[in-house]
């Protein structure tokens, strides 16, 4: 894997949350653990830091439409811009179940996020 070519896509589940809380800087634990594999993947693999993107599903009250579907489909339309894309990357830090992630807000099954790949 050459990793200054490799997209990442970090996915933090998290637990409902509300906009005062985000506010106040309250961050659920995924939060942390995504970032620290984020910073892990940039400073000791020599990942691009361009290329790697974070999906705090907790950050989703603070949008209108569905976040995380939104922000994925949006990583994987610039991946496919970039020819020189060999290989992909993602990780889920959070609760989920058989064909589904648990996100704040509604869950998102395989079924429905699996297209945007």
């Amino acid at each position: 894997m050459k990793t200054k070519q490799t997209y990442t896509l970090l996915i933090s589940g998290g637990m409902s949350i509300t906009k005062e809380d985000l506010m106040r800087g309250v961050s659920p634990v995924y939060v942390h653990d995504i970032r620290k594999f984020g910073d892990f993947l940039i400073n000791e693999i020599n990942f691009n830091p361009e290329n790697v993107s974070f999906i705090q599903s907790h950050l989703a009250p603070l949008y209108t439409g569905d976040y995380v579907f939104d922000q994925t489909k949006s990583f994987f339309e610039r991946v496919n811009e970039d020819r020189q894309v060999r290989d992909v990357v993602i990780v889920y830090v959070g609760h989920g179940g058989r064909g589904f992630f648990s996100l704040s807000g509604p869950d998102l099954s395989y079924q429905e996020w699996a297209p945007l790949i």
